[in-house]
């Protein structure tokens, strides 16, 4: 089976566009893990999606500062 297409992670600050990331995530077929790499960012309430390049689907969700894991769901 083909491997599972990239996914993009985009972190959006809550009041400067300048400060928003993206990210590429690839899937890790030896753990199962969606992996990518990430500069430190400045403290913030981060918007979160996460979505394939298509953009046919979109995950939302909300980092706080200093968490370690966000959750991401399909709601609005």
């Amino acid at each position: 089976p083909l491997p599972p297409a990239p996914l993009t992670l985009r972190l959006l600050h809550p009041t400067r566009a300048n400060k928003d990331a993206e990210i590429r995530l690839t899937h890790d077929a030896h753990n199962g893990a969606w992996v990518g790499n990430l500069a430190t960012l400045p403290t913030a309430r981060w918007h979160v999606h996460l979505e394939p390049e298509d953009r046919s689907w979109r995950l939302r969700g909300r980092l706080e500062p200093d968490a370690s894991r966000v959750t991401v769901s399909a709601g609005g």
